[in-house]
Parts: C-alpha cells; sequence; structure tokens
C-alpha cells in the first residue's frame, strides 16, 4: 500500500503544480487583495478537491462523468462562472493594492469572496473531475478497501494542493511592493480577467470522453 500511495504522490503532485485556472486565480487574489484572502482561495480549492475525491470514493465522479447531461451542466456552469469573474475584473479592475495595516479590522467578505472563488472554480471544473476519475483508481492495490484508499489519496490531494497553492500565495506577497503602481494592478487584473473568460471557452469547447 506504501509503495502505491507513493506512486500516487508522485504522479498527482506535478499534475497539481501544472499551471492553470487555480494558479491563476491564487496568484492574482494574492496580489491584488491580500495574502489573508490568497489563502482564503486556497481553503476554498482544498474543500472543492476534497468534494470530488469523496465523490469518487462514492462512485458519483463517474457518474457525472458518464452522463453526458451531468457533463454538459458542469461545463456551462463552469464557463458561466468564470465569465462573470472575468468580465467583473475587466469591468472594476482594482487601481490600488488592498493594504492591511490601514485598517483597522480586516473585511470579512474579501475572505468569504475568496473561499467562494476558489470552491465554486474547483468544483465547476470537469476536468478537474475527470483527473480524479482517470487518476484516482489507478493506483488502488489488489486486495484494498477502494473506498477507504481513495479517501486516502483524496487527503493526499488536499495537503498537496495546500501546500503548492500556498506556496503560491506566500510568492505573491513580495510581489505586491514591485506590482503595487495603480497601472500595474489594473492590467494585471485585465490580464486575468482574459485568462478567466479564455478558460471559460476552453471549458465550454471540452467534449466528454467516450
Amino acid at each position: 500500500m506504501l509503495s502505491s500511495l507513493i506512486a500516487f504522490i508522485l504522479t498527482a503532485g506535478p499534475l497539481m503544480m501544472t499551471p492553470g485556472l487555480e494558479t491563476a486565480l491564487v496568484l492574482r487574489t494574492s496580489i491584488s487583495e491580500s495574502y489573508r484572502a490568497g489563502f482564503a482561495v486556497v481553503l476554498g480549492i482544498c474543500i472543492a478537491v476534497g468534494f470530488w475525491g469523496s465523490a469518487a470514493a462514492f462512485g458519483l465522479t463517474a457518474l457525472i462523468a458518464g452522463s453526458p447531461f451531468g457533463f454538459f451542466l458542469l461545463k456551462i456552469t463552469g464557463a458561466i462562472f468564470l465569465a462573470y469573474l472575468g468580465i467583473n475584473l475587466l469591468r472594476k479592475p482594482h487601481t490600488s493594492l488592498f493594504d492591511v495595516v490601514e485598517v483597522k479590522e480586516f473585511p470579512k467578505n474579501l475572505i468569504l469572496n475568496g473561499i467562494r472563488n476558489g470552491f465554486t472554480t474547483t468544483l465547476c471544473n470537469p476536468g478537474f473531475a475527470l483527473v480524479v476519475l482517470a487518476l484516482f483508481p489507478q493506483f488502488v492495490p489488489q486486495q484494498t478497501n477502494v473506498t477507504m484508499f481513495v479517501l486516502m489519496e483524496t487527503a493526499i490531494q488536499i495537503i498537496l494542493a495546500a501546500l503548492w497553492f500556498g506556496t503560491l500565495v506566500m510568492g505573491g506577497i513580495p510581489l505586491r511592493s514591485l506590482l503595487g503602481r495603480p497601472a500595474i494592478i489594473k492590467n494585471f487584473d485585465r490580464l486575468t480577467g482574459v485568462l478567466f473568460l479564455i478558460f471559460g471557452i476552453l471549458l465550454l469547447l471540452m467534449t466528454r470522453p467516450s
């Protein structure tokens, strides 16, 4: 069992570090808003990872991926949410960094929005669901309780996500001082908005594997 878990980590780790939508969201939030908001996004992503892993353990992921309507609904929901994020960033980009030192109390809505954005982005990503469906069962050793082993893989995936995206948040902290000018922040938000729209279009073009 240990060798199977090690093999899973060596495979899932690099996949987690592949640049994608979650990477863009974490970096943008950490740089434009604050490291706390960035960690809130990471928390939302981890919750969604836990959902998909648990769903895989109990067969729900396979049911969604195997249903044309379920896959279509998930794809459309994800594309709409990405379009919402992208259009908002294009219409109302930040012009300054949120500075925690300058306020007495950290706005709770930044934390809640971060959790919501991270959770919804990963939850409505059928590509992630397909990765879970294809990857997790490959490492289940023979004569092992499949449900329990997949739940163990899920816990590992959550830890990997927290470590990697948490590292990105910390990496974004020094960039705040370098990218703190209003014009740079505005263009950074607009660029991220364009990326979200592109990801949304790619999501719409995604086809269910036969």
